[in-house]
């Protein structure tokens, strides 16, 4: 999962996933409510390992417009990253939440526009670079019981080894809070200078890690990470 997503605003009252930071020993976890923004900073100093096998070090800063994300239309999450190292990544820049209030169907939305410099990537999502991000919460029946999904639309540009990339969400795609961390459906385009066209296709709503990249004609599945 994206070191995005772990820190992601809960409009919908409900915990994603089981990332807390006190299943870290070495964090120390600082709160300042004295003032707006409200700011927690979380130090994990040279680095430790939780009991899943999660390595983290570095600094995370939480900003917060408000205790309560959702109650008024403006009110932000900014996530700053200092040189933040996990089992697989490391990650610097910032991320900054957005309530945007309900859709006309009644669902509570954010925005997400996220400027990082990370090798990380979710389910083929790339956030090395700038990323604009609209993001739906609702309540859905994938994996077989009602839980909540997100619908993210948007598009992004970064560089990765070096090349230049644009990418741009063609089919909302469909996240559940059920399905192990990967998408389940929508459409991701991929544009890379001098190559052609990558389309990933994330499937019919299955709650599975399978996916399949069209390019040229030619299409190939691929295990989501």
């Amino acid at each position: 999962m994206a070191i995005e997503h772990m820190v992601m605003p809960q409009v919908s009252g409900k915990k994603e996933g089981d990332f807390y930071f006190g299943d870290f020993p070495c964090a120390i976890v600082t709160t300042d409510t004295s003032s707006v923004p409200f700011s927690i900073t979380v130090d994990f100093g040279s680095g430790c390992t939780n009991a899943n096998g999660d390595f983290f070090a570095g600094l995370l800063i939480i900003q917060l417009s408000s205790d309560n994300f959702n109650a008024q239309v403006g009110n932000y999450q900014r996530i700053t990253f200092t040189n933040l190292i996990t089992t697989t990544d490391t990650v610097s820049g910032d991320a900054l939440f957005t309530y945007t209030g309900l859709n006309g169907s009644g669902n509570p939305t954010m925005s997400l526009v996220s400027n990082l410099t990370t090798a990380g990537k979710w389910d083929e999502i790339r956030f090395n670079g700038t990323n604009n991000l609209a993001i739906e919460f609702a309540l859905d029946t994938v994996g077989g019981a009602n839980n909540t999904v997100q619908y993210f639309t948007g598009s992004g540009i970064g560089t990765v080894n070096g090349q230049s990339y644009t990418q741009t969400i063609t089919q909302a795609l469909n996240y559940s809070e059920q399905c192990e961390d990967h998408f389940v459906s929508g459409e991701l385009k991929v544009e890379i200078p001098a190559q052609a066209d990558r389309f990933i296709d994330y499937g019919p709503g299955a709650c599975d890690d399978r996916a399949t990249i069209t390019q040229s004609g030619v299409t190939t599945n691929i295990t989501l990470q």
